[in-house]
C-alpha cells in the first residue's frame, strides 16, 4: 500500500554554497529560462564547463547559493560583482531562479532574503537587480525585500524577436555613514554558530512554506 503524500511533509530543505558539482543541476534549471524566458538575455545555453567557471568566479569573493529538497534542486540565487572597477567592490548584482515546481510556494522571499542578509554581513553596501519586463512577480519580490526603484532601460534587449525593457532596483545593505574596510570571507561566516542558526531557521521556514503549499494544493 502506498504511503500518503503527506508522509513526506517533514523532509528537510537545504541551502548550500554552490560548487562545481552543482553545475549540472544549475544548468538544467537555467536552460529552461534561456529557451523560454526573457528573465535572462542569454539566447544559447552555456556549456557545463562555462557554468562551472561562472560558479567559480562568483565564489571567489561573492556568494552563490542553491536550494535543495530531498536531493532535488528547487532554485538558486547569487550575488556577484556589480562592475569590474575597484571602486565598485562593495556593490553586488543579485539574481534568483526557481524551478517551475517551486514557484508560487513562498520560497523566493526567505531564500533570496537569506542571500541578501549574508551579503550585508559579509560587508557589502548595495545590491542591484535588473528585471526584464514584464515580470510583476519579480518586481513584487524585490519591493517586498526593500529594493527601491532606480529606473527603466528602454529597449535594451532583443530576444524572441521583440525588444525588451529592464527595470532596475537597488537595496542599501549598510548605512552610508559606515566606512567600509574589507569584506568577510563567506566560509568564515558560515562556520559561525549564529549564522548556522540563521541558516537553519531559514531552511525551517522554507520547509514550512513548502508544506503549507502542498496542503493547499
Amino acid at each position: 500500500m502506498k504511503k500518503p503524500i503527506l508522509q513526506c511533509r517533514f523532509m528537510h530543505m537545504e541551502i548550500i554554497i554552490a560548487k562545481a558539482n552543482q553545475a549540472n543541476d544549475i544548468l538544467k534549471l537555467y536552460t529552461h529560462y534561456v529557451k523560454n524566458s526573457v528573465a535572462t538575455f542569454e539566447e544559447q545555453t552555456p556549456s557545463l564547463i562555462e557554468m562551472k567557471q561562472r560558479i567559480h568566479d562568483v565564489g571567489l569573493n561573492h556568494l552563490w547559493l542553491c536550494l535543495y529538497h530531498q536531493g532535488e534542486m528547487l532554485g538558486y540565487c547569487y550575488a556577484g560583482a556589480h562592475r569590474a572597477r575597484s571602486a565598485y567592490r562593495f556593490s553586488v548584482e543579485s539574481s534568483i531562479y526557481l524551478s517551475e515546481a517551486a514557484q508560487g510556494r513562498g520560497l523566493a522571499k526567505p531564500f533570496y532574503g537569506f542571500l541578501l542578509s549574508t551579503m550585508k554581513e559579509m560587508g557589502y553596501h548595495t545590491a542591484f537587480a535588473g528585471i526584464s519586463l514584464p515580470n510583476t512577480a519579480s518586481v513584487k519580490l524585490h519591493s517586498g525585500l526593500g529594493f527601491q526603484t532606480i529606473g527603466t532601460f528602454k529597449g535594451v534587449g532583443f530576444k524572441f524577436n521583440h525588444w525588451i525593457d529592464t527595470f532596475w532596483m537597488s537595496l542599501r545593505l549598510r548605512d552610508d555613514a559606515e566606512i567600509p574596510k574589507s569584506t568577510k570571507r563567506k566560509e568564515e561566516l558560515f562556520l559561525s554558530e549564529d549564522w548556522q542558526n540563521k541558516q537553519k531557521n531559514t531552511e525551517n521556514m522554507l520547509l514550512e512554506n513548502w508544506n503549507s503549499s502542498n496542503l493547499g494544493a
